[in-house]
């Protein structure tokens, strides 16, 4: 910036240069002005202020790129990257991606050219970056000056935003859903960036130079598309807004749409209407969860009692015929009668330790559960034991002299129960003390011990009365007749 002293404006000038640097009065000037016909004059050493009203009235600052981009709702991205993209998902307090658009939305991106001449004009006139103290030298101060052209965005609607059954169940396991955003927009231009340095040809004071024409000298450095900024949903909402995807469900499970009660917005707060939210969510999966199971098990143990009951209709008839034959003749169909006896006696279905996909108005939410097992007995039991007594006694009618009685038992320590049942004799269950036979024959007896969740079985041929005891682990008994 360079000013003429003439004449006797040499007052007014000099008071005007002062007042461009903050700087008055031309008695306090007038020993430091240096006055060359055509040439600079230096303001050197302090000057009084101007009164405000004698002040020029400077232009208000221009606001910053920043600015400008968060008044059109935009964020700027952390550091200048291309890795922001329409579509992804992130985390909030990472600042990492966590899933891609190619694992959750089909729906493909608009591109076009950014047109709000606010922020189109704010790019163009880019902005410069300091390099520090170190930096400035004695032929001026270094910087970066950065500018931004062609802006264009690649945007997608709300309304598209649906995501993929995959992708809700990958989302469904991260600890805290309400941290989850999704980016909607991404302003992206070309960015180019110039090494400068300011280049002062008079003497410096106070960080001004005067007494001859600022230059500056740039060299460029790099150049290339960049994202500047992006616009975001939360995932939370993009879900309450979104419609489930069709499925398979359990019969019963009634799957609605959920609905958003409140719209909070991106918040960078506690987000504790959002964590009631999910907990809520939570506590519906799991009473859901528990249902589904309980429906499956009654289904499996349902199918259990229908096979056991076809089971016995089948074979009933001919058992009962058998009644009529020797004893000899008749110890298959007792065998026979024995097994289902084992099996219908102690029917079991079981569930495994597992999770179950549950709906909710969060999404879709996975709800963790134990292992689970049923034990009952068929219906037909009590008509099967009265029809085994049924051929056990025919077949020792004709030799009552031989009969005699039985007793069994098991370790206290191991089992709890016996049921034992002898070819003559019948069934007989009690403690693991002492299960008695009084009217037992000769032929075999089926043992089985319980205790705990487990059992053990041995078969032994009596020939004579007296006391058995039953011993043995992992499955299988020994039964010896010993001297009570």
């Amino acid at each position: 910036m360079a000013f003429e002293v003439a004449g006797g404006s040499g007052v007014g000038t000099a008071n005007a240069v002062c007042g461009q640097f903050g700087f008055l009065g031309y008695d306090a000037l007038s020993r430091r002005i240096v006055v060359q016909p055509f040439k600079m004059f230096v303001c050197v050493g302090l000057c009084v202020t101007l009164p405000s009203h004698a002040r020029p009235k400077l232009p208000a600052p221009m606001p910053t790129l920043e600015e400008v981009l968060t008044g059109a709702g935009w964020t700027m991205t952390p550091e200048r990257t291309s890795t922001y993209a329409v579509g992804d998902v992130y985390s909030r307090s990472q600042n990492a991606p966590v899933m891609f658009k190619a694992d959750c939305f089909s729906a493909e991106p608009r591109e076009g050219l950014y047109t709000s001449l606010e922020v189109v004009q704010a790019m163009k006139a880019g902005a410069r970056v300091p390099l520090g103290i170190a930096r400035v030298k004695a032929g001026g101060m270094e910087y970066k000056q950065r500018r931004f052209a062609e802006p264009y965005v690649s945007e997608i609607a709300s309304l598209q935003l649906n995501p993929s059954e995959s992708c809700r169940k990958a989302l469904a396991r991260v600890g805290d859903p309400s941290d989850l955003f999704v980016i909607t927009s991404v302003l992206s231009a070309e960015v180019k960036e110039q090494l400068c340095r300011s280049i002062e040809g008079g003497a410096a004071v106070a960080g001004f130079s005067v007494g001859a024409e600022v230059q500056q000298q740039c060299a460029q450095e790099s150049e290339g598309h960049v994202v500047v900024a992006y616009k975001t949903r939360p995932w939370l909402d993009v879900l309450a807004r979104a419609p489930l995807p069709v499925r398979q469900v359990a019969a019963g499970i009634s799957v609605q749409t959920a609905t958003a009660a409140a719209d909070f917005g991106e918040t960078a707060g506690l987000d504790v209407a959002g964590k009631l939210k999910l907990q809520r969510c939570k506590t519906d999966a799991k009473d859901q969860g528990e249902r589904i199971r309980a429906a499956k098990m009654e289904e499996a143990r349902n199918a259990t009692l229908r096979a056991a009951t076809t089971a016995w209709e089948g074979m009933q008839p001919e058992l009962e015929q058998c009644i009529g034959l020797s004893a000899e003749l008749k110890v298959d169909c007792v065998r026979a009668l024995e097994s289902w006896l084992g099996q219908a006696r102690s029917l079991q279905v079981t569930i495994e330790k597992g999770e179950e996909l549950v709906p909710t108005e969060c999404g879709e939410i996975a709800a963790a559960f134990e292992r689970e097992q049923q034990t009952f007995e068929a219906a037909e039991v009590v008509d099967a034991e009265g029809l085994l007594r049924r051929l056990q006694m025919s077949g020792s009618a004709g030799n009552g002299g031989g009969l005699f009685e039985l007793t069994f038992s098991a370790p206290t320590s191991q089992y709890d129960t016996l049921h034992v049942l002898c070819h003559t004799g019948g069934f007989a269950k009690g403690a693991a003390e002492g299960v008695v036979i009084a009217g037992a024959g000769a032929g075999p007896c089926r043992v089985e011990a319980f205790g705990g969740t487990g059992s053990s079985s041995a078969t032994v041929v009596v020939s004579e009365g007296g006391h058995y005891r039953c011993e043995g682990r992992t499955g299988a008994l020994k039964c010896t007749r010993s001297v009570r």
